[in-house]
């Protein structure tokens, strides 16, 4: 694969894992994963499970039920000073009431408030049988102890297949056992020498790409104006593009586009409206107001001057409402007055005073009439401001032609 099918960036998730990773800790984590066989088949309509009353009679539990009672797995803890905390997967959290876990083991829930990436920032050794949690431990460049009780009876089919030419021996990022002893030794090794066999130190280092910067190289990589297979690409066929994701409300999507192609192709006035429209339907109000005004050259039309100043009420950005009356033209007329009279209500401006004044004694209006406009439209603007509300639009309706 080449740079033009794909880009080593990293996970976006892997920044803050690596940021706040720690390696002075004593902590482990215990998280299997789960067994299709073992719970309950799923209740049509419901999206939930039977639960199996056979569950205490399943190697699943015997097995893991043996490990986490272990007396002598309860001393090496204490002995070296270590935090335990068991991570039921979701599907088996209806079981973990028959454990009746010893109290130094702490059961895992996102519910008291702890992340589980701030979890295994903390850990310094995980216990899993296959599940791929491993891989973001190794990650943050740490081990694993694989507990694979019944390797050949599940990755040969009976709940998932082992992916050909991998092997946990060869391919992981720690020692396999398969009983509980062979699991307390491997446990009792780490805890001595603080370390694995170099084989699995080797694939924990070289099998990850780590930056500590990938969501800025993602983002980086989505906008790149400098690959040569990017430059080479039809205006045309870009536009197609753009225009197709938006017409599928894709927008987040489509304003990467747009903003691709306005920034190096085209600037004409129906491509920078539709930047605009979705900028504001991606929830991008303040990238697009901060584009444009870095990029206050740009011809703007009135049509895509009141898009940008929709964006302005909704992120209540009173300068950049502020650079929108500026670029009003000075002619005085009723609806060019009425419409400042509006916005400059809503910043807060003191020209509200003068352009009242304008209307009274310029324009003839009175003054009941300017306080029912103002009170109108400062009801719309608590229904949009609470409600999403877009009626506050009409408020703008004749702005195009001014």
């Amino acid at each position: 694969m080449s740079e033009k099918e794909g880009l080593l960036t990293g996970f976006a998730r892997h920044d803050a894992l690596l940021k706040n990773n720690k390696n002075d800790t004593k902590q482990i984590f215990i998280m299997p994963t789960w067994r299709k066989y073992i719970v309950g088949d799923v209740i049509f309509g419901k999206g939930i499970r039977e639960h199996n009353e056979d569950f205490l009679l399943t190697e699943y539990f015997i097995q893991w039920n043996a490990f986490l009672r272990n007396k002598e797995f309860e001393q090496l803890v204490k002995t070296y000073s270590y935090k335990v905390i068991f991570c039921p997967h979701f599907l088996i959290r209806d079981y973990v009431k028959y454990y009746n876990l010893p109290d130094y083991i702490q059961v895992y829930s996102r519910e008291d408030g702890e992340t589980l990436q701030k979890v295994l920032q903390n850990t310094s050794l995980l216990i899993t049988d296959y599940s791929t949690i491993s891989c973001e431990l190794a990650v943050a460049q740490k081990p694993t102890i694989y507990f694979q009780f019944d390797e050949q009876d599940n990755l040969n089919g009976r709940h998932h297949k082992r992916a050909q030419g991998v092997s946990y021996h060869t391919h992981g990022f720690g020692p396999v056992a398969y009983t509980t002893d062979e699991l307390i030794k491997q446990i009792k090794y780490y805890f001595i020498s603080a370390k694995v066999d170099r084989k699995f130190y080797l694939n924990i280092k070289n099998s990850f790409y780590r930056s500590k910067n990938s969501c800025m190289d993602i983002y980086n990589a989505i906008l790149d104006t400098s690959s040569d297979h990017v430059s080479t690409i039809d205006l045309k066929k870009l536009i197609e593009k753009a225009r197709s994701a938006q017409n599928k409300q894709l927008y987040l999507i489509a304003y990467f586009k747009w903003q691709y192609i306005i920034e190096n192709y085209s600037q004409n006035e129906k491509d920078i409206f539709n930047y605009i429209y979705c900028a504001r339907k991606s929830n991008r109000d303040l990238e697009i107001i901060n584009f444009f005004e870095k990029n206050y050259h740009l011809i703007i039309s009135k049509k895509n001057m009141l898009e940008l100043l929709k964006s302005g009420i909704k992120t209540n950005n009173k300068q950049f409402i502020v650079s929108i009356l500026l670029k009003m033209d000075s002619n005085v007329s009723l609806e060019k007055m009425m419409l400042k009279l509006k916005l400059q209500y809503f910043i807060e401006d003191c020209s509200y005073l003068i352009t009242r004044q304008i209307l009274i004694n310029e324009l003839g209006v009175s003054e009941c009439y300017i306080d029912y406009q103002i009170q109108m439209f400062n009801v719309s603007l608590i229904k949009y401001m609470c409600f999403g509300d877009e009626g506050i639009w009409e408020h703008f309706r004749n702005f195009e032609e001014l």
